[in-house]
């Protein structure tokens, strides 16, 4: 497709609004998108472009859809305005699209995952805005996407965790997945637990199957003389627990059970404070 070069003035309006075709819009007619998916941004890859844009100028243009009188919300393509406005251009090329909020929202989605991925819970974020928002199926949107309906759904469930989690499961520190995040879904509905296990795994970095083994694990229980006894109260331990220990200071072998046992007790003792607080 040629590029037409065209400054964006007022009487144009109504040309802009009827055909799609690209043009050079002034970056001061530009306004970003709320549906813009990416809330974090990748410092070395932004490099990589400005650098691009400085030797070759923009090859691919962005997508753009008339708003108010006179501006433009930029529907794919923010990271090459960004650049451009670092770099001092005055405009950019860009195709002017007619369309309507949900299919520009899909877009800028579309851009962001083919152009560099983005997190799993930014990811998740942009699905759920389309769903709630613009009242898309999880089907309608998968083949919007071009992918199967089951990523939609598994990107999603991520959602179920509390915020706090998530933003401690994908901070900009974090080596957390969306894997980590799925291992954890079991306690969806045990914050205290939730919580002690998620700050734990993320501190010392645990892998996923290392989650699912905290969350499986069961006290245990010495069989015979039983030195140590842990018993739950209320489902799930809902309503506390009661240690028994017997000590017997001529069965050393015992203290390693033990020690385990007063561990446990405490990380318990942990979950409900953090519940009454």
């Amino acid at each position: 497709m040629a590029v037409k070069v065209a400054p964006v003035v007022a009487e144009e309006g109504d040309r802009l609004r009827r055909l799609e075709e690209v043009v050079e819009v002034p970056l001061d007619r530009l306004v970003p998108s709320p549906d813009q998916p990416r809330s974090e941004v990748d410092a070395s890859a932004d490099q990589e472009l400005l650098e691009s844009i400085r030797a070759y100028g923009v090859l691919t243009p962005i997508q753009i859809r008339p708003v108010e009188e006179g501006k433009y919300e930029v529907v794919a393509g923010e990271r090459r305005w960004r650049a451009c406005a670092l770099l001092g251009k005055p405009s950019i090329p860009a195709l002017v699209r007619r369309k309507d909020r949900d299919r520009a929202a899909a877009e800028a989605l579309i851009d962001n995952v083919v152009r560099k991925d983005l997190s799993a819970l930014e990811e998740a974020k942009a699905y759920q805005a389309l769903i709630e928002r613009y009242g898309f199926q999880q089907s309608e949107l998968a083949e919007r996407l071009g992918c199967h309906k089951s990523r939609i759904s598994k990107a999603l469930s991520i959602l179920k965790l509390p915020e706090t989690i998530l933003n401690v499961f994908f901070g900009p520190e974090s080596h957390m997945t969306a894997a980590h995040a799925e291992a954890l879904l079991p306690l969806a509905h045990d914050e205290p637990r939730l919580h002690a296990i998620a700050r734990r795994a993320s501190k010392e970095s645990w892998t996923r199957d290392r989650i699912r083994q905290e969350i499986d694990r069961k006290p245990r229980i010495n069989e015979g003389a039983q030195a140590v006894r842990f018993v739950e109260r209320g489902r799930g331990g809902d309503r506390g627990f009661m240690l028994t220990i017997l000590f017997h200071s001529n069965k050393p072998h015992e203290i390693p059970m033990i020690e385990e046992a007063l561990k446990q007790a405490s990380e318990r003792i942990q979950e409900f404070r953090d519940k009454l607080t």
